[in-house]
């Protein structure tokens, strides 16, 4: 079967899913295969995913969504053996093209702040590569930020940074370390970085 639903002597309602596959609106994904095991009471549900595939993401874990009043607010983590980054623009749509490995953790600090963790990070695609630890927040009034950033920067294209920045008026890649914290309005950076000029021959 796909759903098993059980809610004995009035329980909180709890039910197992063989296979599911269905868009969610907050956040906004698209489901492709979920297996999990969830109990519902009020204004929470607590599930453990043993199987979840975006379209090309692979995770599993589990945590706590609840919706008091107004959004609703995150407690869970996931580990991705395999993550495409587009499969997370509900966190932010400027994500750029690669695919990887990490840990996501979810939590809702209130309501119109959410922190974002991807531990252990791999990622890479055709505009480069970048590992190491990021807190992305977002939040309603101020936007996006990071928190403890800590990553390694391997080719990275300029194009990946700069819907971020300010106007970056350069072509190329960038390799070293970055380290930061802060909203983009008030981003404090750290970096040792090599920068590779496109637009020189074996300029750098």
């Amino acid at each position: 079967p796909l759903l098993r639903v059980s809610s004995p002597d009035h329980a909180p309602l709890t039910f197992d899913v063989d296979s599911l596959s269905t868009r969610v609106s907050d956040p906004a994904v698209q489901v492709v295969n979920l297996a999990a095991h969830a109990w519902t009471h009020g204004d929470s549900l607590a599930f453990t995913a043993h199987r979840l595939s975006l379209p090309d993401s692979r995770l599993s874990g589990g945590g706590v969504v609840t919706w008091p009043r107004g959004p609703v607010l995150y407690d869970f983590a996931l580990k991705a053996s395999r993550f495409d980054l587009r499969d997370f623009h509900w966190i932010s749509p400027l994500f750029p093209d690669m695919v990887g490995q990490a840990t996501l953790i979810a939590r809702s600090r209130s309501r119109r702040l959410n922190a974002y963790t991807f531990q252990d990070l791999v990622a890479s695609g055709d505009q480069g590569k970048v590992e190491g630890d990021v807190t992305v927040l977002t939040d309603n009034r101020r936007g996006l930020g990071v928190e403890d950033m800590s990553l390694s920067l391997t080719d990275l294209d300029l194009d990946v940074p700069r819907p971020y920045l300010d106007t970056i008026p350069l072509q190329g890649t960038l390799t070293g370390t970055a380290e930061g914290n802060g909203f983009l309005d008030g981003l404090n950076l750290a970096t040792d970085l090599t920068f590779h000029d496109r637009l020189v021959p074996g300029g750098a």
